[in-house]
């Protein structure tokens, strides 16, 4: 009897060993296989540089603003999505983030978006694309439903990350895509809540002026996406 046990405690003890073993092998693949993506933000105006520049200082990891500054010399109202993706590659970026002047980051989105990162680099065989938030949607499933994981048809680039075996496949879309948005031909995944959102500008019309805010159009689907948890397996 006090064999068997003695068995069983040695078999339980080396288990357990081999399993601390693959959970450290595990992220030393995950460190080596790329860290924290380098940011690339797009400003519209000297305004937007420090609005964005606000936006990050809770997330202590800089922003590079690809703008008229860059080696490139493009004009900052001239730098879209698919420039910095080009720029990416330049410098042979494994994988970034992209941010846009109106890019309102929610307080957790840093802690979990890190979180997320070491799935993300592990899955990136099955996504072009992952956004903080999206505000259109027409059809979607789910990917993984304890990290709230979706695939979805669209993505507003306020928030994007890209890896380098997607460049080319999201800039071969560029011609088909609409103005603003990327084709819903691409394998593009979101998360609930969201990491962002769309923050609200001031508009003048007739001499007035006056604040908009798309925030409704990011909680609808938002909401839409959550919701369609509870009928996930």
């Amino acid at each position: 009897m006090e064999d068997s046990l003695d068995t069983t405690t040695l078999v339980l003890l080396v288990g357990s060993i081999f399993l601390m073993i693959l959970c450290v092998l595990g992220g030393v693949v995950w460190m080596r296989g790329s860290s924290f993506p380098p940011i690339l933000a797009i400003p519209s105006s000297t305004d937007s540089y420090v609005d964005t520049a606000i936006e990050f200082q809770s997330w202590r990891k800089p922003a590079s603003f690809f703008s008229k500054e860059s080696p490139m010399a493009i004009e900052p109202l001239s730098v879209g999505p698919y420039d910095c993706i080009r720029e990416a590659q330049r410098r042979n970026y494994s994988w970034f983030l992209m941010v846009q002047y109106d890019c309102r980051l929610a307080p957790d989105s840093f802690s979990r978006f890190s979180a997320l990162l070491p799935t993300l680099w592990n899955r990136r065989s099955e996504w072009d694309i992952f956004t903080g938030s999206n505000s259109y949607l027409v059809k979607h499933g789910v990917v993984d439903k304890e990290k709230q994981l979706f695939r979805i048809n669209g993505a507003t680039p306020q928030f994007c990350l890209f890896h380098r075996d997607s460049y080319d496949r999201v800039l071969l879309s560029e011609k088909v895509a609409m103005p603003g948005m990327f084709s819903g031909n691409l394998r593009i995944w979101t998360v609930t809540p969201f990491l962002s959102t769309l923050r609200p500008y001031t508009k003048e019309e007739d001499g007035e002026k006056y604040m908009v805010s798309h925030t409704k159009w990011f909680t609808t689907v938002e909401d839409t996406l959550t919701h369609s948890l509870k009928f996930s397996k």
